[in-house]
């Protein structure tokens, strides 16, 4: 096409536009045609260097295509390979019978996995058939773009383009920076959506230079405005979500350091500080928000960063609020009203926010907590977890509300924590400490590493300064709190059953934090038991719930020392002591924690807290997975946990202790039982009766040692 202009222009010129210039044409006519023939000439010009580079870009989008449908097959012919089929129509893939042993597909316990292969392969297909359509969708936008600023019929005389990524990247900072003013229109916002999605590759990643140009493009206060002005443009017809996403992962895959250097991060992460604390009037509701807020908020729609990214955020909002580094208290209040009911989407706390994002990535949340972690000779770095932990560090109170005056019109402002506060902090602290996402169950009671441990092992310590975690944790404050950390210490059951049992290398008076296991004193681990365990009147069952769950990890892990018992039963009494302490502990926090309210849970507690190990195996989240031998221990021994502790706390509170201890061994006497009778032992062996006699002594000692430890 480019040569057929070529050839137009040579004609044009030989036979047209030199005709002004003949003798025979002479005066005003022939010099106003000479510079409309040339105009015309120049037209040519333009239409064939147009041509080029519409033939470029369509070569460019051809060779993509073809790369992108290359990955596709590839990812068909594996998922066949792997024993599906794949539908040509909707890409699902599904087992083939042809290619699976019957054995297989019959098999009830081998079902599970075929089917979550079969929506794991179908997930990878249709990931790359959307990376295709999003591609094809921004080609179309930069050849619409192209044909509008078309320079054939206008003033300006053709210009290179620069290739399909920087016509979309041109798009993309022009439509963002009308965004960000103020002045974009839905559509705007739907093609900026289209165009970005069209840059991410299979990944779902962006290119770093095409990431870091679109920030340089537009800067680091329009990216503020930006993010505020997409928050609110949510409407019926349009969701932002999109959009969000897409700038979110823009903003983690520029701010990386690169083998040629950290010079655009170095400069980014100061510049976004500077605006982070800059105050800005155009917030949700019209509040006065500060860049942080809306900066977090943005960066929530995502979860891939760099460490390093949040760590640095995280300290420059800690110092942006924190008075010992010169910030400034309470720069983050707002008020609580104009946030509104479904205010929590909006990042009024940008920490607490921040440690919720960094919860998806547990490495990174445990050296951000970790007491002894990545700067262990800096004294700020080193004081985090206690800086949010602390009842004398971080001022939680994120909102503000108007109280009048005995009912005068003059109105004065107080400080209030948000009902949301510390969530984000709860999560991270689950994820710092265990490893693994939030809200997730462990293969098996195992151990930690060493950084893990110390933050769990500081998390106790700090929450029983003054050995009142017990009271501490019944806060309100804690409330968001208590399940996480419920969550994460059930993941410990190992250690604190050692600890519980006085068998730790620490005994019960507790000890450091080494080789990946936590040295709390025993009197700690329970009263921090007992204040995740609270019982408040908003929500009973939430809180029953927790102590459930210790309780059942705890039977877990016992029932797995059961089955491990070897078969010279001269040990079997020996081993047996600290079982039975442990359940002595934990019926007694369960005690304590009914003792008082019983009139108000305890049908409650009958109706709803069952054991947690059920039938086939499915824990409920939160408590390790355990072995076949051990999961039919549970099963027999069919356990509820409410009914012995409520009776338990009756008979406390009516002081008959001889029917309470025969309770205990009763219960005592059930685990044992199911146990020998899992192993073919009769009952009535004397090594048998050992056993169950050390377990139910013991008992009695350990709920003592509950009862020392919450004794205020």
């Amino acid at each position: 096409m480019a040569d057929h202009f070529s050839d137009q222009e040579a004609i044009y010129a030989r036979e047209i536009a030199g005709l002004p210039a003949s003798e025979s044409w002479v005066g005003v006519a022939a010099i106003n045609a000479l510079i409309t023939f040339s105009r015309t000439r120049e037209m040519y010009q333009a239409a064939r260097e147009e041509a080029r580079e519409t033939a470029d870009l369509l070569r460019e989008a051809h060779d993509e295509f073809v790369r992108l449908r290359g990955l596709l097959s590839g990812v068909v012919a594996e998922a066949e390979a792997a024993g599906m089929k794949v539908s040509a129509n909707d890409g699902v893939a599904t087992v083939d019978p042809n290619k699976v042993d019957n054995m297989y597909l019959n098999d009830p316990e081998y079902q599970p996995q075929l089917r979550d292969a079969e929506i794991a392969w179908t997930e990878d297909i249709k990931r790359y058939v959307q990376t295709i359509v999003d591609y094809d969708s921004g080609v179309r936008i930069a050849l619409e773009h192209m044909a509008n600023e078309s320079t054939v019929f206008g003033e300006h005389g053709a210009e290179p383009s620069g290739g399909l990524d920087q016509i979309s990247l041109s798009m993309a900072v022009e439509l963002a920076r009308r965004v960000a003013d103020g002045e974009a229109t839905t559509a705007d916002l739907e093609q900026l959506q289209i165009i970005l999605a069209g840059q991410r590759d299979e990944n779902g990643e962006y290119q770093v230079d095409f990431a870091r140009d679109f920030m340089d493009g537009i800067g680091p206060e329009a990216l503020i405005l930006l993010g505020n002005n997409i928050s609110l443009s949510g409407t019926e017809e349009y969701n932002p979500e999109g959009v969000q996403e897409d700038l979110a992962q823009l903003v983690g895959d520029a701010m990386v350091k690169t083998k040629e250097g950290s010079g655009f991060y170095d400069r980014w992460i100061v510049d976004l500080d500077e605006v982070g604390k800059r105050q800005y009037a155009d917030g949700p509701g019209g509040m006065q928000v500060r860049g942080y807020q809306t900066l977090v908020t943005l960066l929530g729609h995502s979860d891939n960063y760099e460490q390093y990214f949040l760590h640095d955020l995280g300290d420059n909002i800690i110092a942006a609020e924190n008075y010992a580094q010169g910030g400034e208290p309470g720069i983050w209040r707002v008020d609580r009203d104009q946030l509104g009911e479904n205010g929590d989407w909006f990042a009024n706390d940008p920490l607490d926010s921040l440690l919720g994002i960094m919860a998806q990535h547990p490495d990174a949340a445990t050296a951000f907590l970790d007491p002894e972690g990545e700067n262990k000779n800096d004294e700020l770095s080193t004081g985090r977890l206690n800086y949010l932990l602390n009842e004398d560090g971080r001022d939680w109170n994120v909102l503000t509300y108007e109280r009048s005056i005995d009912g005068e019109p003059v109105t004065f402002s107080i400080p209030m924590e948000d009902l949301n506060g510390k969530t984000g902090l709860g999560l991270a602290l689950e994820a710092a400490t265990t490893g693994r996402l939030p809200n997730t169950s462990a293969d098996s009671f195992g151990y930690h590493e060493l950084e893990q441990a110390r933050v769990m092992h500081e998390v106790l310590a700090v929450l029983d300064a003054g050995n009142a975690a017990d009271l501490v944790l019944s806060g309100e404050s804690y409330a968001n709190l208590r399940d996480p950390i419920t969550r994460a210490l059930a993941d410990y059951s190992a250690d604190t059953f050692d600890i519980l049992s006085g068998e730790a290398r620490t005994g019960f008076g507790g000890g450091d934090a080494e080789n990946g296991r936590i040295g709390s004193p025993s009197a700690q681990v329970i009263r921090v038991m007992r204040g995740l365990s609270s019982i408040d009147e908003f929500s009973q069952l939430e809180e029953i719930e927790n102590y459930k769950i210790l309780y059942d990890a705890q039977l877990g892990f016992i029932s797995e020392q059961l089955a491990g018992y070897p078969e010279n039963s001269e040990e079997w009494d020996s081993k047996s002591r600290p079982i039975g302490e442990v359940l002595g502990v934990m019926n007694g926090i369960g005690v304590d924690v009914i003792r008082g309210n019983f009139a108000d849970i305890a049908d409650d507690a009958n109706d709803a807290a069952r054991y947690g190990y059920h039938l086939g195996g499915a824990p409920i989240t939160g408590i390790p997975v355990i072995g076949d031998t051990a999961q039919r221990i549970v099963d027999m021994y069919a356990y509820e946990w409410s009914k012995a502790v409520i009776a338990d706390a009756s008979l406390e509170a009516r002081g008959d202790s001889s029917e309470r201890s025969a309770m205990a061994r009763d219960q005592i006497n059930d685990l044992f039982n199911a146990w020998a009778q899992g192993r073919g032992y009769d009952l009535e062996h004397s090594s048998v009766r050992d056993a169950r006699h050390e377990a139910g002594q013991s008992y009695g000692a350990g709920r003592e040692s509950a009862r020392e430890a919450l004794n205020h």
